[in-house]
């Protein structure tokens, strides 16, 4: 049997907080250290889950994406085409990677945020009426996302049991 990320993660901690804590004479290293004892205690808590987070996650933005591409098609201008180029990119890349590894499913899905990031200023209100009912739904697609991801970050930072 080899140890697994608990078994590693509590070694450090013991040595953190054994080792380390009683010989540093600096308050505030003393804190940080007790911060990185925090840390790992919240990285115990957060691995066995963290899968089903970056999963449900990555499903989500791309729904989001996909629910993006006919409402930047609807808007008018240069910008909204060459996003909505961009993002069938995206998923056409996304879709052909199949199983990726966790680091190329990250990678991805903050480029993902990226193009989501830029569709923000397109949903913005305009003197132009072409396009108001697509940059409505798209505002709204958007802050549902948003919404959305606020509480799966809420939901990581209760497994330590802090309330904000």
């Amino acid at each position: 049997m080899r140890p697994d990320l608990d078994d590693v993660l509590s070694a450090v901690q013991r040595l953190l907080q054994a080792e380390v804590m009683p010989s540093v004479a600096d308050p505030f290293v003393a804190e940080q250290v007790m911060y990185a004892s925090l840390l790992l205690e919240y990285a115990k808590k957060a691995w066995p889950i963290e899968h089903q987070a970056v999963s449900e996650e990555h499903r989500d933005l791309d729904a989001t994406l996909r629910a993006l591409m006919p409402l930047l098609a609807a808007l008018p201008g240069a910008v909204a085409a060459d996003l909505l180029r961009e993002v069938r990119a995206h998923l056409s890349a996304t879709a052909a990677e199949g199983s990726a590894s966790l680091d190329a499913v990250l990678a991805r899905d903050r480029e993902g945020r990226g193009l989501l990031d830029r569709a923000i200023p397109l949903g913005r209100a305009s003197s132009e009426p072409a396009g108001a009912d697509a940059r409505a739904k798209l505002r709204a697609t958007v802050d549902a996302y948003l919404g959305r991801a606020a509480r799966r970050q809420e939901a990581a930072i209760a497994l330590l049991g802090f309330t904000w």
